[in-house]
């Protein structure tokens, strides 16, 4: 699998929406509903009851400033969904998401401003990855994760979450499952020792993706290197 930046989730039952500590209204939630982006039936089918229903879950962040914040999505019936990060000791929500469903492809805008979205990205089976980072999040205060199910459409509308997120960064790293505690992912490193020089010729190939905040223009500014005898880095 690609190799990926270190990254913590901040969000608990990462792939269990119908679990503690996570909370609905007027939602139905089943668990292991589905199956997720690693091939396990562990998805969670989120179903409205009434338009813009709800369920939502605490985070805590650790320092003010830009957050970030990504799941999987797949689409059901529902034409719409929406995410935010909602700050309710300041009674607002600092970045209310539209996720839209546009010929099997959901497009992110925005319904209350307030950071970036990313290019959602397809990993298979239907599935997509999506991102959007949340700017002035103050840390002190009580802030919540919300999904938003069936936005603007009728009862028992379905939308398919797995794998959600929220980081102390400005730009999404590899997904990290959590349970009943927050988790970490190391960055990855890939290494080969060998006596030096080489007896034969070595060749690497790389495919180099640029960082998430290339995403939306321009080029990321993240270095990768091979090193090569005597800590040389070719």
């Amino acid at each position: 699998q690609p190799l990926g930046l270190d990254s913590e989730n901040l969000v608990l039952q990462s792939e269990a929406l119908a679990t503690s500590p996570w909370n609905t209204l007027h939602l139905t939630i089943a668990n292991n509903a589905a199956v997720a982006p690693d091939g396990n039936t562990t998805a969670t089918m989120v179903t409205a009851i009434i338009p813009g229903s709800e369920v939502y879950t605490g985070v805590t962040f650790t320092g003010d400033g830009t957050k970030v914040v990504s799941c999987y999505i797949k689409q059901g019936s529902a034409a719409d969904t929406q995410i935010s990060i909602y700050d309710a000791t300041a009674g607002q929500h600092l970045h209310l998401v539209n996720v839209q469903w546009s010929s099997g492809i959901p497009v992110l805008s925005d319904a209350i401003a307030g950071g970036t979205n990313f290019a959602a990205v397809a990993v298979g089976g239907g599935w997509y990855r999506i991102a959007f980072t949340v700017n002035s999040v103050v840390a002190a205060h009580s802030n919540a994760l919300y999904i938003y199910g069936g936005v603007g459409g009728s009862t028992g509308q379905t939308v398919y979450i797995w794998g959600v997120q929220a980081e102390n960064a400005a730009t999404p790293g590899p997904y990290v499952k959590t349970i009943s505690g927050t988790a970490t992912r190391l960055a990855d490193a890939l290494s080969l020792v060998s006596a030096w020089p080489f007896q034969n010729n070595l060749t690497v190939y790389a495919k180099v993706a640029p960082n998430w905040a290339a995403v939306s223009g321009g080029i990321g500014t993240t270095a990768y290197g091979v090193t090569l005898g005597n800590a040389v880095t070719r």
